[in-house]
């Protein structure tokens, strides 16, 4: 192989491997109390050493799903799909959590008594970003969820 083509190809692969910087913001005095709708999702996963990333934005009938968190600790998921060709409510349920903005976590507790963890990656007064596991046909993926402020 030429000198100019292995070159080429270790150009492709550190850009490839170390442009993909993201910037994320965490401020520890930001609050998770409010309404906060998807707007779009990434799926991560490892296979061989290599990362393997999948982003999808949310569609308008999708970001009327919203997580409301109250300052008593409870909180509301509802979320809305379009999977039958018309924009439906496909789940409402209440559940408690726990923040700890100092450890970057968020623990969901819901009523049949099974708990969600998440990573909260970035936070400020007007996006969350999360991050946790989700099982995606039949392989696990780590899943990031970014959320922006519904201002009522």
């Amino acid at each position: 192989m030429s000198y100019f083509w292995r070159l080429f190809l270790w150009s492709v692969l550190f850009f490839t491997l170390f442009s993909c910087k993201r910037d994320y913001e965490y401020d520890e005095n930001a609050s998770i109390i409010g309404s906060w709708k998807p707007i779009k999702a990434t799926a991560y996963k490892t296979v061989a050493g290599f990362t393997v990333s999948q982003s999808e934005d949310m569609n308008a009938c999708q970001q009327q799903s919203k997580m409301t968190y109250h300052s008593d600790g409870t909180a509301i998921e509802m979320r809305f799909d379009d999977a039958t060709g018309n924009c439906e409510k496909t789940l409402e349920r209440n559940f408690t959590y726990t923040f700890n903005s100092s450890q970057k976590s968020l623990v969901h507790t819901f009523q049949d008594g099974s708990i969600k963890n998440a990573e909260v990656v970035s936070i400020t007064s007007q996006k969350l970003i999360v991050k946790g596991k989700k099982e995606i046909n039949g392989e696990m993926y780590d899943v990031e969820v970014t959320n922006i402020k519904i201002n009522q």
